[in-house]
């Protein structure tokens, strides 16, 4: 198995050498691009590698992203396809408008 890892503090993160180095504007281009806003804590990481030695027994061959939603680019939620949310239903997202009424007529022949 294997645990990827994002922005964690000691990695990468507030507490490394090359953190000081990035502009404010750079460092909060980070985050913003995070989906958790903010970097991972070292406990959250120690307890995936417990759950992987000890309660993954029949995980083989995986990999684990663990990166607070950075690799999704910060999106906050996927967009629906369309068709997927009938239109006047609401949604966490918002709400659909509902379809403008056609008037069906009759051919008279």
């Amino acid at each position: 198995n294997e645990l990827m890892l994002g922005f964690i503090e000691t990695r990468h993160g507030p507490r490394t050498r090359g953190w000081g180095v990035m502009s404010t504007e750079e460092q909060k281009a980070i985050f913003d691009h995070t989906l958790l806003q903010r970097t991972g804590r070292v406990e959250e990481v120690a307890k995936m590698v417990s759950f992987l030695v000890f309660d993954a027994s029949f995980m083989t061959g995986s990999t684990i992203r663990m990166d607070g939603g950075y690799i999704i680019g910060g999106d906050k939620a996927a967009s629906m396809p369309k068709g997927v949310v009938e239109p006047g239903e609401p949604t966490y997202g918002g709400y659909v408008p509902p379809k403008t009424a056609v008037k069906k007529t009759r051919n008279k022949s």
